[in-house]
């Protein structure tokens, strides 16, 4: 498995970067795990578009397609699914038009994006042409491809998911936002990569915080799930993020990496 950041600012993007958005291969097999805003753009200079010559498609590739098996939306605020409208109009108004891509959201989150299309467009449903949206739950993993995804709730200020990736034997985990909990030590545990939110940044959380992680948190679960690899992701515009990887360090000795936009990894 693989897996290129194609997003790593948190809700407002940084400069050259997209909000959450991370691509995972195995074999023939792409998913797309978030679509917050500008993820689009990086999937268009990856060459998945379906725009004819302004997309170098990367070799096997189906011609003007989007090339993707799936989208999986961890939660539902904005920075984590917004472009699935742009992306909407992407497969609507392409050169070619392609099958509906499989959009998997948490429980409600159908709902919510019913009233999202209700409000842009007199077009209704507004995302069906473009879309099959279909709802996991926390006690039914999913497959998708070559891949097998369990999603697990974890701690933020609204129903939040973190997901668990199992694929070619290896294992990827996706934090989501969240702060510290048990659940989310669980879903961790003996993960290939982990891939955790730093929004916090240098600070850990603390009671009074917004929920979610700093340096410090995600360097202790990597530790406390003896995770193999972590890769720090959603930071705010103008955060250091090296000082964020050090103050992680703090708690993992294993290898940390600093998510950046186009970066590729092997799980």
């Amino acid at each position: 498995m693989k897996l290129t950041i194609l997003g790593s600012s948190a809700s407002c993007p940084a400069p050259h970067d997209a909000c959450s958005g991370y691509l995972i291969t195995e074999s023939e097999t792409r998913i797309l795990i978030d679509c917050g805003t500008g993820v689009v753009s990086s999937l268009l200079s990856l060459g998945l578009g379906p725009f004819g010559e302004t997309a170098q498609q990367p070799s096997g590739a189906v011609p003007n397609s989007w090339g993707l098996d799936a989208v999986v939306i961890s939660h539902m605020h904005p920075d984590h699914y917004l472009d699935l409208v742009p992306f909407r109009y992407g497969i609507r108004y392409g050169k070619d038009r392609t099958e509906p891509v499989n959009v998997w959201v948490p429980l409600g989150g159908i709902a919510h994006l019913r009233r999202l299309g209700e409000s842009l467009s007199t077009t209704q449903p507004f995302f069906d042409a473009a879309f099959t949206l279909r709802e996991y739950t926390p006690d039914s993993p999913f497959t998708i491809g070559g891949m097998v995804i369990a999603a697990v709730p974890v701690w933020h200020s609204i129903p939040s998911y973190a997901l668990r990736v199992i694929g070619a034997g290896r294992t990827f985990v996706y934090t989501s936002d969240t702060a510290p909990c048990a659940s989310l030590n669980e879903v961790a545990q003996d993960a290939d990569l982990l891939l955790a939110e730093t929004t916090l940044g240098t600070e850990a959380f603390a009671p009074g915080n917004d929920l979610h992680l700093g340096g410090p948190d995600a360097g202790h679960v990597a530790r406390v799930a003896h995770a193999r690899r972590l890769v720090l992701t959603h930071f705010w515009p103008g955060t250091d993020r090296e000082a964020v990887r050090h103050s992680a360090m703090h708690e993992f000795d294993g290898v940390v990496k600093i998510a950046r936009p186009q970066m590729v990894m092997t799980i």
